[in-house]
């Protein structure tokens, strides 16, 4: 008597380590592009990380809901840029 019995016992399970996430870091967060900016034209700079600083081994791409505004950016190292091969941004684009 005195001692205690639990009616449901769970499996046990180990906890995984997180896997790392990249993080990335645009320069500056929101630009300013005119709209006469040439084509070509860096309009901020991108680095990546993983979260536990090993190294990034991924490919760096436009996603949803803009991607790459139909052509008008580009990547080129690690800058966003006015699509040399692009539509441009021309007057009263936005």
């Amino acid at each position: 008597m005195g001692g205690w019995t639990p009616a449901v016992q769970a499996p046990i399970r180990p906890v995984l380590p997180a896997r790392p996430q990249p993080i990335i870091t645009v320069t500056p967060r929101t630009p300013s592009v005119p709209d006469k900016t040439p084509r070509g034209t860096i309009i901020a700079t991108y680095s990546v990380k993983m979260s536990d600083n090993s190294p990034f081994a991924g490919i760096v791409r436009f996603g949803p809901p803009y991607y790459d505004n139909n052509g008008v950016f580009a990547l080129r190292d690690n800058n966003i840029i006015v699509n040399p091969n692009g539509p441009g941004i021309g007057p009263n684009k936005t």
